[in-house]
């Protein structure tokens, strides 16, 4: 069973967005009192840009405008920029020692810690986020994140192997 939260591969990025609206390319990192336009699904959708791309304007995706830099984060963002920080901080380290890695075997050790870390944070995050919800009353949503935490962490299920029919004695 999928889910659709975060997957580790885009966790990230949107991270960085959310939290980071300054990085995205493109974006002025001036004063957040400038006004900046507000963007439109017709003004940026793929059918609007590219009357070729084959999606029509009511079906293109909505452009959600990144937060500005005097948006105040929820108490769960609060809590995630705080992890996610700590846990660039850690992964920072880990990267300086993979540099200086005097051979392929330490360099390989020091890989996968940075995989587990960058995994433990994902299941962290999640862990804030039922938190939170559990917190806000959306039981349903708490235990959803929940069982995409208990799928994430548990060993995969093997199927059971086939049956095969039991070997003929010919006896002749």
């Amino acid at each position: 069973m999928k889910t659709a939260f975060l997957s580790f591969r885009v966790l990230p990025l949107l991270l960085a967005v959310l939290l980071f609206p300054g990085l995205l390319v493109g974006q002025d990192s001036g004063p957040a009192d400038q006004a900046q336009p507000a963007a439109t699904a017709e003004s940026t959708s793929p059918a609007a840009t590219d009357p070729d791309a084959g999606i029509p304007a009511e079906n293109a995706p909505e452009v959600i405008a990144p937060l500005s830099g005097d948006t105040p984060l929820s108490p769960m963002l609060q809590d995630i920029k705080v992890l996610w920080e700590a846990r660039q901080a850690e992964r920072a380290a880990l990267e300086e020692r993979f540099r200086t890695a005097g051979d392929e075997a330490t360099a390989l050790a020091i890989q996968r810690e940075i995989e587990e870390l960058m995994v433990q944070t994902e299941l962290s995050i999640l862990r804030i986020q039922a938190d939170h919800a559990r917190r806000e009353g959306r039981i349903t949503d708490a235990e959803k994140i929940e069982a995409a935490i208990t799928e994430m962490t548990s060993p995969p299920q093997l199927p059971p192997p086939p049956e095969r029919p039991a070997p003929a004695n010919d006896e002749h």
